[in-house]
């Protein structure tokens, strides 16, 4: 059963929301609300909530200020953020890399059941993705990286694995795109940019624009030996507008340029 934890400085609001809907049946435990940020933050690390659903005004730390701190000592934590008409264009453009969804006050019975079974559900995906990963990658490290990780402190390690993965796929589904950025990602998966830079870093040794270089060039070199696209396309077809740099970063991490590629490639067909 997945925590729920509900952030707002209104009794009324608390009581309402905890009986709302049938939070058992869900597949939620309703933990005790919290009326401010500043228990929040401690109640955070003490329960490890699966959902906080915070609201934007409150004494002592805000609803902003809780899921900032979310963002960056437990990603793995979906945040959900209640704010007025007046904020909630703010709210949005405040966190808008951080926050899974933003709802309007006041939320009916209706909308809140609608969003519990998507939230139900994308928990219940990533803990199958954990899984699946355990069970396939058998990625093993080290006894001494048991204490050494510095992720453990910020999600389980097969949170920290599921999301280099995720990365990793979101490269491959998108990897053509001009402008692709580690931003874009991380709106995707939820988690900040500097998180996701240091989870690679460690697990792959590469960064962010490293990883998906490597993986276009991977994807050139497929093109170059089998297809009769021109340097060019092939250039275009994995994210580079110029082909003159996309020969450059070629070159780099391959030691030749395309058309040297290419050429050992007929080379080597021939032979």
């Amino acid at each position: 059963m997945y925590k729920f934890l509900v952030v707002d400085d209104e009794e009324i609001v608390r009581r309402g929301f905890r009986t709302k809907i049938a939070w058992a049946e869900a597949g939620f435990e309703f933990l005790e609300p919290c009326k401010n940020g500043q228990e929040a933050i401690q109640r955070i690390a003490l329960e490890r909530p699966d959902v906080v659903m915070t609201d934007i005004c409150m004494p002592l730390v805000d609803g902003l200020e809780v899921a900032a701190h979310i963002a960056d000592q437990f990603p793995e934590i979906i945040v959900i953020v209640l704010s007025g008409y007046d904020e909630f264009e703010y709210a949005r453009s405040a966190l808008r890399s951080h926050v899974a969804e933003y709802l309007l006050k006041p939320i009916t019975s209706r909308e809140l059941s609608e969003l519990v079974v998507k939230l139900k559900t994308r928990l219940d995906e990533t803990a199958q993705r954990r899984a699946e990963l355990k069970a396939s990658l058998q990625i093993g490290f080290p006894a001494s990286n048991e204490i050494t990780d510095p992720f453990i402190a910020k999600g389980s390690r097969s949170f920290a694995l599921t999301k280099v993965t995720e990365a990793q796929e979101y490269i491959e589904r998108n990897y053509a795109k001009k402008k692709l950025s580690i931003e874009e990602i991380c709106r995707d998966l939820f988690i900040s940019p500097s998180y996701l830079s240091r989870l690679l870093k460690y697990h792959l040794g590469k960064t962010f624009v490293d990883a998906l270089t490597d993986f276009r060039v991977e994807k050139a070199k497929q093109l170059i030996s089998g297809s009769d696209l021109n340097i060019y396309a092939v250039a275009n077809a994995v994210g580079y507008s110029d082909t003159h740099y996309f020969s450059t970063i070629f070159k780099k991490v391959t030691g030749m340029t395309p058309s040297e590629f290419r050429g050992l490639t007929l080379k080597s067909e021939r032979s």
